[in-house]
């Protein structure tokens, strides 16, 4: 957002010093400072507010020594990681840009994941939780993925691949990739679909 606020500042006022906002290292270092700075200001908070309500990991009795001392654990920490990532790539990316749309989507979707995961050990006392464990299945990552490569057709092959291929790869004949490589879509309107 901020982005598009120096953008429209440079252009129509000649802002001195907006158009730093153009340089990519520039919005780069300041998403790792803000980063950080949602991290340290706002995630302390959050595990305060997660151990005052009480919100915390069971323990299953394994016979391990210390497995006493996780119990009560703040759990939903990864608000926080999704917080620091987010916050900055919105103030800070440029939001027209395909592959920060696929970020920002599979992060909410990933977090999604992860919160009713958690939602159902802590309540639910269920430690099997929603995905057998801390982790997304890889099922569900690929499942994620082939969703994400439907909905956009973005090609996955690399460049050495795309500049001698001749026909369509499967992922064309499969109606995840638009067929750049082979001319089946138009440049610029290929390039509109990736910006």
């Amino acid at each position: 957002m901020l982005y598009y606020l120096f953008e429209y500042l440079d252009s129509t006022y000649q802002l001195p010093g907006a158009g730093v906002f153009q340089y990519i290292s520039f919005r780069a270092a300041m998403a790792v400072i803000t980063s950080l700075l949602v991290s340290m200001v706002f995630g302390g908070r959050i595990i305060n507010f997660i151990r005052n309500k009480q919100i915390g990991e069971e323990v299953r009795e394994l016979g391990l020594q210390g497995e006493a001392q996780k119990k009560g654990t703040p759990t939903m920490g990864g608000l926080i990681i999704i917080a620091a990532i987010l916050l900055p790539t919105i103030l800070f990316a440029k939001l027209s840009n395909i592959y920060i749309i696929l970020m920002i989507i599979s992060t909410i979707w990933l977090g999604i994941i992860g919160f009713i995961d958690d939602y159902i050990k802590v309540f639910k006392k269920d430690k099997e939780g929603f995905y057998f464990g801390p982790f997304a299945s890889a099922g569900t990552a690929n499942w994620t993925i082939k969703m994400l490569q439907k909905i956009f057709q973005i090609r996955v092959c690399d460049d050495s691949t795309f500049k001698n291929r001749k026909r369509p790869c499967i992922l064309y004949q499969i109606k995840r990739c638009s067929g750049p490589c082979v001319d089946y879509i138009d440049k610029e309107d290929y390039k509109k679909s990736v910006d």
